[in-house]
């Protein structure tokens, strides 16, 4: 609910100034600053001017808000008048806080709220006493308070354009060291850039390097079995060939010719084992399952190894009783 502060009629022109300058004293009572007297005021004298224009008989009551604030209601609009007051109407839209219109049977209502600012509270009593010393000026008194008004803002309207001028030239001056530093950073990046993409060539003619080597390796891989395999499997031929029994050959060099066929038979075997990783390397390596006896497997790789243990290491092959398997031996 609130509270009833003045009434005022407006009738005349005069009364138009009168209710704007009721609404400047009101707004100075109520603790609010200058300029939002000033924009209550031209609210009120802009709703009180259309009201004039229309012919109706409008008038205007002051009362305290709920929350403190001031309200202004004002009645005295038909509907048909609210619709020709469009122009006033927004303008106090765009200068008080709130504005509120309500339409019953007896007409057209509306409300005009200022919240309260500051910590200001003043009495009804106050706020009557200041309206009451008030002396309501002459029209050209309150024409040239407008005016005094009118040139404040257009002052603070100006300052406010050399200040945002400034903020422009700030932000402009800002902008093109932001461009500057962008195009520094865009340099270094392209520079990056450049040094990755020779990097990714160095990279990639390494690669091709390589691939090169790993191939001519491969190559000489297969070559050097081929050419090893040959001389191993003459070796071994021309080993059995004197092992045959038709051959008087007393026990002694028999041994050694037992040992010079079983060397040869580990060395081709190495030579094969060559030959099979050149295979692997270059993709073309294909098994050779067959039947294999893991005992005797085991055995060749334990006669293999055991030239390659340390003085003072044994070498046990343990192999438990299992069927042969089909694998690439």
């Amino acid at each position: 609910m609130s509270d009833k502060v003045i009434a005022v009629p407006v009738e005349t022109a005069d009364d138009v100034f009168a209710l704007r300058h009721s609404g400047r004293i009101a707004a100075a009572a109520f603790g609010l600053d200058e300029r939002v007297q000033v924009r209550l005021a031209t609210a009120l004298s802009e709703l009180g001017r259309e009201g004039l224009a229309l012919g109706a008989r409008v008038s205007a009551v002051f009362k305290r808000a709920d929350d403190g604030g001031l309200e202004v209601t004002i009645d005295g609009f038909s509907p048909e008048d609210l619709e020709r007051a469009h122009l006033g109407l927004d303008a106090a839209r765009k200068l008080v806080d709130d504005v509120e219109v309500e339409r019953d049977d007896a007409g057209v209502t509306i409300t005009v709220f200022m919240r309260p600012r500051g910590k200001k509270k003043p009495t009804l009593s106050q706020i009557r006493a200041a309206l009451k010393r008030d002396v309501p000026p002459r029209p050209l008194d309150e024409l040239r308070l407008q005016n005094r008004d009118l040139v404040a803002t257009l002052t603070e309207v100006k300052a406010q354009s050399e200040q945002l001028a400034q903020l422009n030239a700030e932000l402009e001056e800002t902008n093109r060291g932001v461009m500057a530093m962008y195009g520094q950073l865009a340099g270094e990046l392209e520079e990056t850039n450049r040094g990755v993409v020779a990097l990714y060539a160095e990279l990639d003619d390494k690669t091709v390097q390589l691939n090169e080597a790993s191939e001519a390796k491969t190559r000489f891989l297969a070559n050097v079995s081929h050419e090893l395999r040959s001389p191993v499997s003459s070796i071994i031929a021309l080993t059995k060939l004197m092992l045959e029994p038709a051959n008087k050959i007393d026990e002694e060099r028999l041994q050694q010719l037992r040992l010079v066929s079983r060397s040869a038979g580990e060395l081709l075997v190495l030579v094969n084992d060559l030959l099979d990783l050149a295979k692997a390397e270059s993709g073309r390596l294909e098994p050779t399952v067959s039947r294999v006896d893991l005992a005797e497997v085991a055995g060749e790789l334990r006669g293999t190894l055991r030239p390659l243990t340390r003085p003072g290491v044994e070498l046990h092959v343990e192999v438990d009783a299992v069927p042969p398997i089909e694998t690439d031996r």
